[in-house]
């Protein structure tokens, strides 16, 4: 009769659960999780059979049992809703409830150890921001559900504050205790914590976090398959060691390894689930990125069908036919030198001719003599530390072994391809002989004499990214002592041992749910490093950070957009001051004597849509001069008042040292999109000289006694559109200019252009802030047609002189936005439109020298270095990062 009346209890809870879930479906809702996956299979008797054993220690706040029918009889029946023990399927935990410190109503207190993880790829740092945003649509909260919520309810969970490091390491212990889900699931449940937590890299603390991922736990599997040929650390037992083939190939390699076997090793036959589990041990025992390993970043890509370079290298010791990187083993290694001398570390980049040594204070680039190596002599040098070549950003070498006499006989020194990078907008850094290299998500340390490949880290990239960071772009990295720095697609600032590759920091700058990206190389000086963002148009506010090098903690950050209420908050009337925009997306400048960093801010938005931002929108299309130490304001410039053309400021901030009208005064230089040449005094923002940079500039009617621009009325985005130089593209964009200290000219990449600019009644053009507008009215066609018809569309590289303000040479182009670069040789370099690297004479503008490489370009810009007394030029083209120097 007891067990009737269990049978009865039970059939008539499910009912009325079934009863209250056909009425949430019937007004679109969907039942808590809680009540869904729990209540109805739990009656009081069932309960209280558990409260003594071993799930005891699972009770639960309140909140885990919902106050609403059909459960307000059992709760009263249960007791105090805040003793009340918290159900657990033994089907996702496989143990007891008890570890999970039930009363603290936290996923925490787990007790996990750094190897007790089930041997999952989980990576929150790269894949946190995964899937869409938290809610009854959710779809990640099914897989939530089914995971976790036999012993936890998801909106009390998601209450709680905890870091995107913490939840994994929450959701990696779960795994670990038995948790059935597959890698994607378990991303996806981390994501969704994050998300509906609003988790942050720092949880609001300010501080950065350490993603070194803890190490895989190990079946056995390995063990019992393989182990007894290759040994327990795969170094070799009765058969060979697969250590170091395991390290750099994918998954997908390994398991066609083993299934198709090679090389004398027979084929094994294994299930899907076998397999994986080898899988998982040997990516545990080999130490590498378990997500690298299964998204295919590292080891050999072969020739893929949007590849077109065959075997290219990929990953450390890649066995690419192109770099002719031969494979080491992982293990440290002792050399022996030339005169007698030994060395260890590890061996790198080797060839029948060179390598490379890598300790955790350097790197030894080496030569081979028979069996023996003596290190390359790397003296006389000359560095390339970030993204201008200089803190003052002008893009000027004093090297001259490359001159208007010896160019003749440059020529293609080494190529290392980049296929998965093939838009490649990065200006290569270099420091003692080693050049370091990004690309989307990627990041190379090369031998910069050879091109031959040292280290390498990748990370997953990240879809639905809808600003330029979504298709590559990535303008570098920046050197500071032991350090290299970079940012990934999703606004992350990561920091590496420059010698080893080893992730030091990564710190989230900004959400991608918020339109935050990234782009820019950073800035390093002295102990911060300043990094700027992308993102404007997809409703990001600016901003510029700096960051402690050593440890990642944020130090300060200057927002380009003033918060209602604030200081230049004024300045925008309307509500397009909530929408964002003013992107810090180009990198800037320093000087050192006055401790001020100059920086570029793009457009306000929307771009074209003025209505609903009267005003000057401060501190959008200026450049903002700050304290380096603290990020106070000290002065700005505002090229162009209240844009209504996508002019933005991002142009570089060049820094002179140059007698002004028989003065000794600091200057900065600035090409402006607006088609504007500037000068301005650095020391306050006084503006000394203006003058057009494009050959006809409408919108701008002078200045007034401040300097501040008069803004021609009839030059703003209107509906029925407006036809004023230069155009959309502006007359400097976001190709890199140079000064010779040499010349003392300014040489940039300039459009003699026209365009209609118009703007539209939704603030919205598809999913970005632009505001664009369609056609325009027969008036404003015809008055375009009148502005073009004396001025053909033009683009040149065009060299300025600064104290005047007057043009001195062009040289014609067509469209692009390849930077320069200038040096004391007296040339100026640039990617070819034939596709390769050509040089102007500094003085004239005539061509001195070209080379066809069969590579087209990108938005790059040239730079220089000298290794061992010869000076190279580096270009990136689609895909491959291309080195030139004098041949014999």
């Amino acid at each position: 009769m007891t067990g009737a009346r269990r049978w009865l209890t039970l059939w008539f809870v499910a009912l009325a659960a079934m009863v209250r879930m056909s009425a949430l479906a019937a007004r679109g809702e969907s039942p808590p999780a809680f009540d869904r996956r729990c209540i109805p299979a739990l009656t009081p008797t069932r309960w209280e059979t558990r409260v003594g054993g071993p799930w005891a220690d699972c009770v639960a706040p309140s909140s885990h049992i919902p106050d609403t029918a059909p459960h307000r009889a059992q709760n009263a029946q249960w007791g105090p809703r805040s003793a009340v023990v918290a159900p657990l399927r033994r089907g996702p935990h496989g143990a007891d409830c008890a570890p999970w410190g039930g009363t603290s109503g936290r996923l925490a207190g787990l007790g996990a150890t750094p190897d007790s993880r089930h041997g999952l790829p989980v990576d929150a740092t790269a894949d946190v921001h995964h899937g869409l945003q938290g809610g009854q649509s959710d779809p990640r909260q099914a897989t939530f559900e089914r995971m976790c919520s036999g012993c936890h309810e998801p909106e009390r969970v998601a209450s709680i504050r905890e870091t995107a490091a913490g939840w994994t390491r929450i959701v990696n212990d779960m795994v670990t205790r038995g948790a059935d889900g597959t890698p994607e699931e378990v991303r996806d449940v981390i994501s969704y914590l994050v998300d509906r937590s609003g988790a942050s890299a720092g949880a609001g603390t300010g501080m950065s976090f350490r993603s070194e991922r803890p190490r895989m736990a190990v079946t056995g599997a390995y063990e019992t398959r393989c182990g007894w040929c290759h040994g327990p650390t795969m170094t070799g037992g009765t058969g060979p060691s697969i250590l170091a083939y395991i390290r750099y190939h994918t998954n997908v390699d390994v398991a066609s390894f083993i299934r198709t076997g090679r090389s004398g090793m027979p084929a094994v036959h294994l299930t899907d689930d076998a397999l994986r589990d080898v899988l998982n041990d040997v990516r545990a025992l080999a130490g590498t990125d378990p997500v690298m390993a299964t998204g295919g970043y590292t080891g050999q890509r072969g020739r893929e069908a949007n590849n077109p370079l065959p075997n290219a290298g990929r990953g450390r010791g890649s066995r690419g036919e192109v770099t002719g990187v031969i494979v080491e083993s992982d293990e440290p290694s002792t050399i022996t030198l030339t005169d007698g001398r030994t060395a260890t570390g590890l061996l790198r980049a080797q060839s029948e001719f060179t390598a490379a040594l890598i300790t955790d204070t350097r790197i030894q680039l080496l030569n081979k003599d028979g069996a023996r190596y003596h290190e390359k002599r790397i003296e006389p040098r000359s560095d390339w530390l970030n993204y201008h070549g200089s803190l003052g950003a002008g893009r000027y070498s004093p090297l001259e072994v490359i001159n208007r006499s010896t160019v003749s006989r440059l020529g293609v020194a080494w190529m290392f391809p980049m296929p998965e990078s093939a838009r490649l907008e990065v200006t290569p850094v270099v420091a003692d002989g080693v050049m370091y290299v990004t690309g989307w998500n990627e990041i190379y340390a090369l031998d910069a004499t050879t091109g031959r490949q040292i280290w390498t880290y990748s990370e997953p990239r990240h879809p639905g990214l809808l600003s330029e960071a979504g298709t590559g772009a990535n303008r570098g990295a920046a050197l500071a002592g032991e350090r290299v720095f970079m940012v990934t697609d999703h606004a992350h600032l990561l920091a590496f041992n420059r010698f080893t590759g080893r992730k030091l920091w990564d710190v989230e700058m900004g959400s991608i749910h918020d339109g935050y990206s990234a782009t820019v190389s950073p800035l390093a000086i002295g102990d911060l490093v300043i990094q700027g963002v992308s993102g404007g148009e997809e409703g990001a506010r600016g901003f510029l950070d700096a960051y402690r090098a050593a440890t990642g903690e944020r130090a300060w950050r200057f927002y380009t957009i003033p918060k209602r209420g604030e200081k230049g908050s004024e300045t925008w009337i309307g509500q397009a001051i909530d929408h964002g925009c003013g992107a810090t997306w180009q990198t800037g400048s320093y000087d050192p004597t006055l401790d001020l960093v100059y920086w570029g801010v793009g457009n306000p938005c929307p771009d074209y849509t003025g209505d609903e931002r009267l005003g000057d929108n401060l501190y959008t299309s200026s450049v903002v001069a700050l304290a380096a130490k603290t990020g106070e304001l000290k002065w700005y410039y505002q090229f162009t008042p209240h844009d209504t053309h996508d002019w933005d400021a991002a142009q570089p901030m060049v820094l002179v040292d140059e007698n002004w009208q028989g003065k000794a005064r600091k200057l900065l230089l600035n090409a402006n999109r607006n088609g504007m040449f500037y000068v301005l005094d650095r020391t306050n923002g006084e503006l000394l000289l203006a003058s057009k940079l494009s050959t006809r500039v409408t919108w701008n009617l002078g200045f007034d006694k401040n300097g501040r621009p008069i803004v021609d009325p009839g030059s703003i985005s209107t509906r029925d559109g407006v036809a004023v130089c230069p155009g959309g593209g502006g007359g400097a964009n976001m190709p890199d200019a140079s000064y010779n200290q040499v010349t003392r000219l300014f040489y940039v990449r300039v459009s003699d252009t026209c365009g209609l600019f118009v703007s539209g009644d939704d603030p919205l053009t598809g999913s970005r802030w632009f505001g664009r507008g369609r056609g325009g009215s027969p008036e404003a066609l015809m008055a375009l047609d009148a502005l073009q018809a004396d001025y053909p569309r033009a683009f040149y590289i065009r060299a300025m002189d600064p104290f005047t303000g007057k043009k001195v040479w062009d040289y014609p182009m067509p469209f692009g936005h390849e930077g320069v670069l200038s040096t004391a040789g007296g040339l100026v370099f640039l990617g070819s439109p034939n596709g390769g690297l050509m040089a102007l004479d500094a003085r004239t503008g005539k061509p001195a020298w070209h080379v066809n490489v069969g590579q087209p370009l990108t938005e790059a810009s040239p730079m220089t270095y000298m290794v061992q007394g010869k000076q190279y030029i580096a270009l990136p083209g689609v895909g491959v990062i291309v080195a030139y120097t004098l041949i014999e």
